[in-house]
């Protein structure tokens, strides 16, 4: 299993809503434990814009593409967008990283392959000067399929 980066944390549960200090991260989370039942992770149909509306403009979803260790963002959020000033919507996570020397293929990975919420606290990467809160969420296309894409929510601290 790949080491979490520093500050990073894999969400128990329940939800200990100590380590979110937005309640919208938090009642995120609780969504994704809820619309997870029994399961693993929750499948898209579940876990879908619908029941996502409190939170779609601050979500940004990331597709794994087939086996490779690389992601296109498949949406980036309004919000997250008007916080970032980049829209990186149909971009690789590969060429984000070779652009700003970042390790978010890494990251992705290592929340797939965990199969569990994950929440970090860092400085924006365009703004360095704000901190957000991160919260990695990972999803499957079926229940009998692994996690194959990552709604990351991000909150302003």
């Amino acid at each position: 299993m790949n080491r979490l980066p520093p500050g990073a944390a894999i969400l128990p549960t329940p939800v200990d809503d100590f380590a979110l200090p937005d309640e919208r991260a938090a009642a995120l989370v609780r969504h994704w434990y809820a619309c997870r039942g029994t399961a693993p992770v929750p499948t898209r149909h579940e876990f879908n814009a619908f029941t996502l509306r409190p939170w779609l403009g601050w979500l940004s979803i990331y597709q794994r593409l087939g086996e490779s260790d690389d992601f296109r963002v498949t949406l980036d959020g309004t919000d997250v967008v008007a916080v970032t000033g980049d829209d990186w919507t149909g971009r690789r996570v590969s060429d984000i990283d070779r652009e700003f020397g970042t390790t978010c293929r890494t990251e992705l990975l290592s929340v797939l392959e965990s199969g569990l919420p994950r929440v970090d606290r860092v400085p924006l990467l365009q703004k360095s000067w704000r901190r957000v809160t991160r919260l990695w969420l990972p999803v499957a296309r079926e229940p009998s399929l692994p996690p194959d894409q990552i709604f990351l929510g991000l909150f302003i601290d």
